[in-house]
């Protein structure tokens, strides 16, 4: 006699499974409730890193209507450009932000650290700020255009915390674009100011040379007036003796004077009449023709309000009084990102919790079932 062939069945009992899995409810939910609990701790234990960025964009056209005075005298210029230029240079030194992540930072000096390495730590979270410039609109091959300067960093602070370092970190910057420009302006009129003493200066030299040279001329003249006088004195002559040539020139008479005639040929008495006219000259500035020029520029120099001008101007603006502003930015706007994403880390837990749940159910009932089996046999 020989014996039936067996035939194992392989289907599933879809009924069964799901009376498995329900009567296994309990354990399933205490599976799902620890994996979830183990993914919580996870997620709001484990250090997070935020990352996000912000723009830094000009000052309005309003706001740098403030400073149109002062730019139509074109002495000190300030507009929407420079305050930006000052506005990155400085940030972008990050010493705003080491001072500001110092005093409201997490980055705490420890006991065995030395001053340097403390120094080293600020500098290397500040620099998880990164400022970045505006890109080439025409390079295609970037990923990450801006039209505008960006602010970019990662921090492992909180967002409250982040926020006010910015904030204090950026009012520092505007702090010091104010008094860049007020150092810049007060240094540009003591330039100016001292540029117009050298002038003044310059030009008092050249009078007194100018006045030097007169006398010197005017010595040499009358030592040889007085020479060609003597000489005219001993040959007796008294009156002009230099020949002129005349001739005619359509309906006019002209005169030639000869050249190269002795000087003492026009006689003593018109040359001693010189020699005294120029003794008795009281105004000698009155023969010195550049030096009207020369006091003129002096003149021009002395009474150019364009100094005082500016400085009443400047004092006009913000940078000296009222709200200044250097660039626009907004901290409030920044949009948070994290490295932890708690709620998918939540969702996976529940799911897995589930999953693995299910499985031990399953094998628990797998597990008895072979068992009953093996105890019938």
């Amino acid at each position: 006699m020989t014996d039936a062939p067996q035939y194992q069945d392989d289907e599933i009992d879809l009924a069964q499974l799901v009376s498995t899995v329900w009567e296994g409810r309990w354990l399933i939910a205490l599976v799902t409730a620890l994996t979830m609990l183990a993914g919580g701790l996870f997620a709001f234990l484990a250090p997070q890193t935020l990352s996000g960025r912000f723009e830094v964009r000009p000052i309005t056209v309003g706001q740098a209507s403030a400073y149109e005075t002062l730019n139509a005298l074109e002495f000190f210029n300030v507009d929407r450009s420079r305050l930006l230029g000052l506005f990155t240079e400085d940030l972008i030194t990050r010493e705003t932000l080491v001072e500001a992540i110092r005093e409201y930072g997490a980055v705490k000096r420890q006991p065995d650290e030395s001053e340097l390495e403390y120094e080293i730590r600020l500098v290397a979270e500040a620099y998880q700020y990164q400022i970045l410039p505006p890109t080439d609109p025409e390079d295609t091959r970037n990923r990450d255009p801006r039209t505008t300067w960006v602010v970019d960093f990662k921090s492992g602070e909180d967002q409250d915390t982040i926020r006010f370092i910015l904030n204090q970190a950026l009012r520092n910057s505007q702090d010091n674009v104010r008094q860049t420009l007020q150092e810049q302006f007060t240094r540009l009129v003591k330039v100016r100011e001292r540029d117009a003493e050298f002038q003044l200066e310059d030009i008092e030299f050249k009078l007194g040379n100018l006045l030097e040279d007169y006398d010197k001329n005017v010595r040499n003249r009358v030592a040889y007036l007085q020479e060609q006088a003597e000489i005219a004195r001993s040959l007796g002559i008294a009156k002009n003796t230099i020949e002129t040539q005349t001739f005619q020139a359509g309906a006019s008479v002209v005169a030639n004077l000869t050249e190269n005639q002795p000087f003492y040929l026009r006689g003593y008495e018109a040359i001693e009449k010189e020699i005294k006219l120029i003794q008795s000259r009281e105004q000698k500035e009155a023969y010195i023709g550049e030096l009207i020029e020369l006091e003129a520029q002096a003149r021009a120099i002395e009474q150019n309000q364009l100094i005082d001008r500016a400085i009443v101007a400047f004092n006009e603006t913000p940078i000296v009084q009222g709200d200044f502003v250097a660039a626009r930015y907004d901290v409030g706007a920044i949009e948070f990102k994290s490295n932890i994403r708690r709620s998918l880390i939540l969702a996976l837990a529940l799911v897995g919790g589930g999953f693995i749940g299910i499985v031990l159910v399953l094998l628990r009932s797998a597990l008895n079932k072979r068992k009953a089996t093996g105890a019938a046999t």
